[in-house]
């Protein structure tokens, strides 16, 4: 199946709002990045150039106060060198001079060419004695000797105030060259340089050539004669080629600062101007600001546009959409509007007709999700639906009966196999339309598979409305069809289950109507009502199958035994032993409470091999007693069918010493029939052991009469269902002559059940049955009542074993 990928109209109105913002987000960036650069580059230049305006400023300042000096030096230097030199007083008078004009000149010295001091005059000795000095290894006096001016680097006087030292050349007529040395006090510098302000936070320091701190505004790094060759101040700052920009770099003072330096080549010094980096800078983080908030207020904008024109746009598909989900959530009338000339057009009506095809769909697929598609009848899902409902009803309030009906056909397999499923489905067909004639509008007809139906009669409230019902389903179905030329009959049995008495759910109820309607085929009845003893999956029973190998084991079982006499003598020929269950819980119980349950699984292998073991016992100890009687067992299809059988059976009669003519195993018709050759091969081995087979309930069954020839039987038992009415119903009568006469005729004898009476123990004499047992004879009694039972039996019908004698005697006479 191909698959083509469909977005919602939400997720292209999402995927075009991204797309819109991102476009926008992407050309303010550009622009942002492109504008941020270009201001950049420009705040860079206008700062270096205020910057560099600072520093022009204070080189002239300085120049202002430090070229005089240097002037009056080289006046100085010039008289001097007209040959004052030698003169004791001329030379002197100059240099007081050159103090009292120069407040800041601490002291000035006169040295010759050989670098010997001639005359000093200092603020500090006055005209006191001179001390001679040389400088021949003082490199700014040996330089101004060679005939260049020379600053030193700063020094500091015994006052610890900073000094420099300015060395002017002096030529003399002879041209051999002295010079002028001056000590300058520094400290108007430093206050000159602390009064300078850059901004709020900049500040002005001055450099020499070897890169030492002349001036700072913290005069300690002065004084420590730091040195910024191995500082974290670019080296770039002070290179002759001057650079335009800004440089950005780390101070001394561990700052970040933006700075740039001028070189005065007069006092042949540095003046960097430095200023923190956020100031410097700070129209530049303005303007990132007004960027951003620019940004911002574009991209909420854009947003809001996209977001107001999109839903403009997607609204038709929004509303489509929201079609689409109401008719996924069982909106099956849901239709949209179409709009003319337009893209939806087209969508719009293609959605209609999909919508009134899914429609048509749904309610089909809805129908045949509760309907029979054969008959059109409400199938087993609808007929829970219902149930649920009224139970959820009468639950809820006051729990009004209501009657739930199974109903079987009968022989409608045969008709199916006889004239093909195409006419039953056509009977099945007609029959739906007979037993929705019989129903009220309100009364549920159900099909729930093949051949079976049920009905809700909601209105129902007893017993008897439902048996009606019932009765008059099964005339309506019992009335022939015409089918091909043909008149078909067939019957049904319906089963009965009434609310609250047999249940209070749907799965009881449907479960105890199914078990009463299944008892209504068995026993032929029709319609059966569901009642607790045709459950064999009751509670109880199943609780009885779990306790057998505990019964077994703690000696709950017992046997009775009903004797079977000879009819002609009426003397005791064996005993038929029955099973009880003297349960601790439910009492004494009869075989018919447990057996049919036991039977359904292999437990039923374990208690039979416990009944001939105990009946085998018992059988022993008669014998022990000079009682000579048979016993007789019932056995049933799991017991003919266990391989292991007949090697168990040969084991217990081996044990107890019991010959295997004094056992008898009753089978019924249907133990033959359910596996014949498996039946005909274990039949066939107990007899050639000599075990006798007798046939019980003689008559009930189905089976054909073909296998008495077949198998090795000793005896047929009749069932008591007639022989009880045999003396009042001639037609029961006729069926056990006719079965006396077919047995006999087969080389079988024939025992009659059921006797009651002693008319029919005297019928069954002139009918020449061999055996009988019965109530009238002895019900079952414990195995310690019978040898008293036999003696009072005895005693009791002595004279009719003598009239039996005799008349055996005259016979043979």
């Amino acid at each position: 199946m191909k698959r083509i990928p469909v977005k919602t109209p939400r997720r292209v109105a999402s995927k075009i709002i991204l797309l819109v913002v991102a476009l926008e987000l992407f050309s303010i960036v550009l622009w942002g990045a492109l504008t941020y650069n270009g201001s950049r580059d420009e705040l860079l230049k206008s700062r270096s150039e205020q910057l560099r305006e600072i520093a022009l400023s204070t080189t002239n300042e300085i120049g202002r106060f430090f070229l005089p000096v240097f002037i009056e030096s080289e006046v100085i230097s010039e008289l001097l060198a007209g040959g004052a030199t030698g003169s004791a007083v001329q030379p002197v008078i100059l240099l007081n001079a050159f103090l009292n004009r120069r407040p800041e000149v601490e002291e000035v010295s006169l040295i010759d060419s050989e670098g010997k001091e001639v005359k000093r005059v200092s603020r500090m000795s006055g005209l006191g004695k001179d001390e001679v000095r040389v400088f021949n290894d003082d490199a700014v006096v040996q330089r101004a000797l060679s005939g260049k001016r020379t600053i030193g680097s700063v020094m500091f006087t015994e006052y610890l105030e900073p000094a420099i030292r300015v060395a002017t050349p002096m030529r003399s007529e002879n041209g051999r060259i002295g010079a002028v040395l001056a000590i300058v006090n520094l400290k108007w510098l430093w206050d000159t340089v602390q009064s300078i302000s850059v901004g709020k936070s900049g500040y002005v320091y001055v450099v020499d050539e070897a890169l030492q701190l002349v001036a700072y505004p913290d005069p300690s790094l002065v004084l420590s004669g730091r040195d910024l060759s191995t500082s974290t101040v670019p080296a770039a700052l002070f290179s002759q080629a001057e650079s335009s920009m800004l440089s950005i770099y780390t101070s001394i003072s561990g700052d970040v600062v933006a700075g740039v330096s001028h070189f005065d080549p007069v006092h042949r010094w540095w003046l960097v101007v430095e200023q923190p980096v956020d100031e410097a800078l700070a129209p530049l983080d303005r303007l990132i600001s007004r960027f951003i908030l620019a940004f911002i207020l574009a991209t909420v904008l854009t947003v809001a546009a996209v977001v107001y024109f999109s839903r403009v746009m997607m609204r038709p598909l929004e509303e489509l959409e929201r079609a689409i989900d109401q008719l996924k959530q069982g909106g099956r009338e849901v239709r949209v509007d179409v709009p003319e000339n337009t893209e939806l057009s087209s969508l719009s009506t293609s959605f209609n007709e999909m919508a009134t095809n899914l429609d048509e769909t749904s309610y089909k697929l809805h129908y045949q999700a509760y309907h029979d598609e054969l008959t059109g009848l409400p199938n087993r899902v609808r007929l829970f639906e219902t149930l649920e409902s009224v139970l959820d009803k009468c639950n809820q309030s006051t729990r009004k009966p209501f009657a739930l009906l199974l109903l079987d056909l009968d022989r409608f397999k045969e008709i199916n196999d006889s004239l093909g499923h195409k006419c039953g489905d056509i009977l099945l067909k007609e029959l739906s339309k007979r037993l929705q004639g019989v129903l009220n509008e309100d009364e549920l007809l159900a099909r729930l598979g093949g051949d079976e139906f049920a009905i809700v009669l909601k209105n129902a409230d007893s017993v008897d409305k439902a048996r009606k019902v019932a009765e008059r389903a099964r005339q309506v179905i019992q009335e022939h069809f015409e089918m091909e030329g043909l008149r078909l009959l067939i019957d049904a049995s319906v089963g009965i289950a009434m609310y609250p008495e047999h249940g209070t759910d749907s799965s009881t109820l449907m479960r105890h109507a199914d078990i009463a309607m299944y008892h209504a085929k068995k026993a032929g009845v029709g319609v059966a009502l569901y009642d607790d003893s045709y459950d064999i999956h009751s509670q109880k029973r199943l609780s009885l199958i779990s306790g057998l190998p505990r019964a077994i084991k703690e000696n709950e079982l017992i046997l009775h035994y009903q004797p079977k006499i000879r009819v002609s003598d009426r003397t005791v020929s064996s005993l038929e032993a029955l099973i009880r269950w003297q349960h601790p819980e439910h009492g004494l119980l009869p075989p018919d409470q447990f057996i049919p349950i036991i039977e359904l699984g292999d437990s039923i292998i374990e208690l039979t091999n416990w009944v001939i073991n105990r009946a085998c016992l018992d059988c022993r100890k008669w014998q022990d007693q000079g009682i000579s009687v048979d016993v007789a067992v019932n056995v049933s299809t799991l017991n003919i069918q266990d391989e292991q059988f007949i090697k168990r059976l040969d084991r217990i009669l081996g044990e107890h010493h019991i010959h295997p003519g004094q056992l008898q195993l009753e089978i019924t018709e249907s133990v033959i029939m359910s596996d014949t050759k498996r039946a005909q091969k274990t039949i066939r081995a107990l007899d050639s052991m000599g075990v006798g087979i007798s046939i019980d309930d003689f008559g009930t069954g189905y089976s054909s009469l073909a296998y008495l020839k077949r198998i090795p039987v000793d005896e047929l038992k009749i069932d008591k269902s007639f022989v009880m009415d045999m003396e009042q119903d001639d037609n029961d009568a006729v069926i056990v002559r006719s079965t006396i006469d077919l047995a006999h005729n087969l080389g079988l004898e024939v025992t009659a059940e059921g006797v009651e009476t002693a008319g029919a123990l005297d019928l069954l004499d002139v009918l020449g049955c061999n055996y009988a047992q019965g109530y009238y004879i002895c019900r079952p009694v414990p195995a310690d009542k019978i040898a008293p039972w036999i003696d009072t039996w005895s005693e009791e019908n002595n004279d009719h074993v003598n009239i039996h004698t005799r008349a055996n005697s005259e016979r043979s006479s």
